[in-house]
Parts: structure tokens; C-alpha cells; sequence
């Protein structure tokens, strides 16, 4: 019972922090995202035992970090335009 109250509080301070979606832009939601999923990508291979989160988590956390700068830049072009 205690998992699914501690979610509920973590959106609601989510949704508190951007204001309900308005104040963020990509690149917010993208750090959110790799935020999140970085944990796991980098920490996997040592908890784990199998051999290909060795070479596929870094290539994804690589893709998270490239997708990054695509979603930065764009963003930066929108705002200097």
C-alpha cells in the first residue's frame, strides 16, 4: 500500500514543480526521462549477471545522452529564433 501512495506523491510534486506541464520544455522531459533511466542503465550490469547488459546499457545510456543534445539544440535554436 505504501508503494502506490509514494508514487501518487512523486507526480503530484512532479506535476507541482512544472506547473502542470506548462513550465517545462523537452529538454525537461528528457532529463526526467534519462534521469531516470540512467540509474538502471549504468547500475545493470553490476547488479546482473548476464554478459550482453555489458555492451547494449552503454550504448543506450549513449543514445539517451545524444538524444539529449538533439532535443537541447533544437530547443536552443526555437528560443534564439
Amino acid at each position: 500500500m505504501a508503494q502506490p501512495l509514494y508514487d501518487l506523491f512523486i507526480l503530484w510534486l512532479i506535476l507541482r514543480w512544472n506547473g502542470n506541464g506548462a513550465a517545462w520544455d523537452d529538454r525537461h522531459r528528457l532529463a526526467l526521462i534519462v534521469g531516470a533511466l540512467s540509474f538502471f542503465l549504468l547500475l545493470g550490469p553490476l547488479t546482473s549477471g548476464n554478459p550482453v547488459m555489458v555492451w547494449s546499457n552503454p550504448f543506450f545510456f549513449l543514445l539517451l545522452l545524444l538524444s539529449y543534445g538533439v532535443v537541447a539544440r533544437r530547443t536552443a535554436a526555437a528560443v534564439g529564433a
